[in-house]
């Protein structure tokens, strides 16, 4: 379907229009005004299309047909193969494909077209090289004086990715056009026109579902709406669902499932998530693309207010991304990856066990229960009589007065000194030298305050006291 409603000119193209122009414009420029260019857009957007209708817009219609070529590498035996799409104006290639040969297959490849003469009179040919973001950076930097020397025997396309990657060198000697990809609106209305002059009947539901998730490639929104119309027409269902028509999304959510659900790493690695990634190595399924996908399943499954977990996945699907560029088996760094989302989850999932509590833990509230209503007794207040508090005595102590010395009998009466405790006050202790008491002044001697008493000589029965007067 994809192939029946391909546009067989740029003026057909329903986005971009202003790209469109401009290309026209540079189609129908003189030869020599020709500049490199760098197409740069995502995938979907359209790139490989326009340049193909850029040239049929220049050289007219042509035939073109795959190639095989065998192309000598210096220091290597045997010769590496390299396939081309071919015309007789134009050479398509993909050099990344044979990753850390990339520099060597690409300078080989350009130095056996030179050698041979353009036998439709044009004065330079056109290559094309695809996912030029993915070259090695060695390659990139050959590619700098080649733009130079060899501008008069051949014209350089590069389609690009991500800008990131490439070489500010590069950039500086070509014309860089930016492709957008499409809108979800710009999606649904083309599908909703092949929806309708292919007469299926599909409900706009459907449509939005299928724009919405198409991640905006109009060459996968296509191909899902032809799918579903087979599906809906045997099956008869009216929903849609990305992983029924999906199979690199449907792997990869079943990988990511299983990564979840499994306890041990070397069990989950050896007898599931090996022998799935290998199937899609073998349907020819890009790394980086698996990468991507993985990681988009792997988000979703995590909650959003997980920063740190989400930063660590993120951070180690760039740099698997980036070491996949220089290494010969990507297989191995898409392993990894799925080895740290076990981890991380993991990790996510029992910080969640210890955070979550469970129902026995959550006090529910007591209602209190009503009491029942009794009727009010009306309560007299019995008369309260005041005892008056009894007077406080006071006892006086009577004042010391000096008194002349007894006449009968005395009795001495002392008053002790309070004594402070040294555990209350921290009082220095000083030793005190030992006066004996002669030598001590009457100053020095205890005030002891002496009292007359006169005793009447009068004999009392055995056991009473006597009497004490007082004057």
């Amino acid at each position: 379907m994809t192939d029946k409603y391909r546009p067989k000119s740029l003026n057909e193209l329903d986005f971009n229009h202003t790209v469109n122009q401009f290309l026209l414009a540079l189609a129908k420029s003189p030869d020599a005004d020709m500049p490199h260019l760098i197409l740069e857009g995502c995938r979907g957007s359209g790139k490989r299309l326009r340049t193909e209708l850029f040239l049929r817009a220049k050289y007219g219609e042509f035939r073109t047909r795959n190639t095989e070529l065998l192309l000598d590498i210096p220091g290597k035996t045997e010769k590496k193969p390299i396939h081309t799409l071919t015309s007789p104006y134009h050479y398509q290639l993909n050099p990344n494909i044979h990753s850390i040969y990339d520099r060597s297959l690409i300078q080989v490849f350009i130095s056996e077209i030179l050698q041979y003469r353009v036998l439709t009179g044009v004065p330079y040919r056109i290559i094309v090289i695809e996912d030029a973001d993915l070259l090695s950076t060695e390659a990139q930097e050959s590619l700098r004086r080649t733009l130079e020397t060899c501008i008069t025997t051949c014209r350089f396309i590069f389609l690009v990715n991500r800008e990131d990657k490439i070489i500010p060198p590069l950039y500086s000697r070509c014309i860089k056009i930016r492709l957008s990809s499409p809108t979800v609106d710009e999606i649904r209305s083309i599908t909703d026109k092949i929806n309708v002059a292919e007469n299926y009947n599909i409900s706009s539901t459907v449509i939005n579902s299928i724009a919405n998730n198409c991640d905006r490639d109009l060459t996968k929104a296509i191909h899902y709406l032809g799918r579903f119309y087979l599906l809906a027409r045997d099956t008869g269902t009216t929903e849609f669902v990305l992983k029924d028509y999906d199979n690199v999304h449907f792997y990869c959510v079943d990988i990511i499932e299983n990564l979840i659900s499994g306890t041990r790493l070397e069990e989950t690695v050896e007898k599931k998530l090996r022998k799935q990634l290998y199937e899609l190595v073998n349907y020819c399924v890009d790394c980086r693309l698996l990468i991507k996908e993985l990681l988009n399943i792997a988000l979703s499954k995590i909650s959003k207010t997980e920063y740190e977990a989400i930063f660590q996945l993120c951070q180690i699907a760039s740099e698997r991304d980036e070491s996949i560029r220089s290494s010969s088996k990507a297989i191995y760094h898409v392993e990894s990856f799925c080895v740290h989302i076990f981890s991380i989850i993991k990790r996510v999932l029992e910080k969640r066990k210890k955070t979550t509590v469970s129902p026995k833990d959550i006090e529910t509230p007591v209602t209190p229960v009503p009491k029942p209503k009794t009727a009010i007794k009306k309560v007299v207040a019995a008369p309260i009589t005041v005892v008056p508090k009894p007077a406080a005595i006071v006892i006086s102590e009577p004042v010391a007065t000096p008194v002349s010395p007894p006449l009968i009998s005395k009795v001495t009466i002392t008053k002790k000194p309070t004594v402070i405790q040294p555990d209350d006050v921290d009082i220095p202790v000083t030793k005190q030298k030992i006066i004996p008491k002669a030598q001590k002044s009457a100053a020095e001697q205890p005030v002891t305050v002496k009292k007359l008493i006169r005793i009447k000589s009068t004999k009392l029965p055995q056991g009473q006291e006597t009497p004490v007067t007082e004057h």
